[in-house]
């Protein structure tokens, strides 16, 4: 018992290893759903189950749509970058 308790705290000192690979975007969503959730549930007076889950998914697409156009864009600048000036790669 005192090895799976151990083994557990253990587990919060050691950060989760995500790849640099476009399926590594996907942990994007369960922290964008949280950190809209969460705004939401602070801003709004009254929650009704409707319209909170209506306002709530409406962020969750608006900030997913904006970091996956974000992160096209910086990989497009860095494709650029590495094109047109390899001398810049710092290595």
């Amino acid at each position: 018992m005192i090895d799976l308790v151990t083994s557990v705290l253990a587990s919060f000192f050691q950060p989760e290893r995500i790849g640099t690979t476009p399926q590594s975007m996907l942990w994007m969503l369960p922290l964008t759903a949280s950190v809209a959730i969460v705004y939401k549930a602070t801003k709004v007076r009254t929650i009704e189950a409707k319209a909170f889950f209506k306002e709530t998914a409406l962020l969750f697409a608006s900030i997913a749509v904006f970091m996956a156009l974000a992160g096209v864009i910086l990989c497009a600048i860095a494709w650029f970058f590495n094109e047109k000036w390899p001398g810049l790669r710092g290595y």
